[in-house]
């Protein structure tokens, strides 16, 4: 048996309509109901300019911006490596207490300036640590 079904969110409601006798059901009856949602009139036809239409259809759009899967998704993937990299940044400043600049400021030697210094003072020829 032909019915007509519309399903109003994924919560759950809708319509359904069995179909008894097809030939005196309205070959446009799904038409009818969606120009009817849209607050358009079913029997005005395609008279409506191309700007119009235009509008109402980026209307329409923005209206189902948030529920777009793949643009949430893409939203939910950055949001997750943004907190990566702060993460790493917070780990590596738990590590390193005090910056290069800050020790160069305080005259603190660091390990790689220490191993130059003790690398100047040993002798070049074997022969004179005889």
């Amino acid at each position: 048996m032909p019915y007509f079904h519309v399903q109003f969110g994924v919560s759950g409601g809708g319509f359904a309509h069995l179909i008894e006798d097809e030939h005196k059901f309205p070959l446009h009856f799904g038409q009818e109901i969606i120009a009817g949602t849209l607050k358009l009139d079913f029997c005005k036809g395609q008279s409506e300019a191309l700007p119009e239409q235009t509008k109402r259809a980026d209307e329409f759009k923005q209206l189902y911006e948030p529920f777009q899967f793949e643009k949430l998704k893409q939203r939910m993937e950055t949001i997750e490596q943004e907190k990566i990299k702060l993460q790493k940044e917070k780990d590596v400043e738990e590590e390193v207490p005090f910056s290069l600049e800050w020790m160069k400021a305080h005259n603190i030697a660091t390990e790689s300036s220490s191993n130059t210094q003790s690398t100047d003072k040993q002798p070049t020829n074997q022969s004179q640590n005889l």
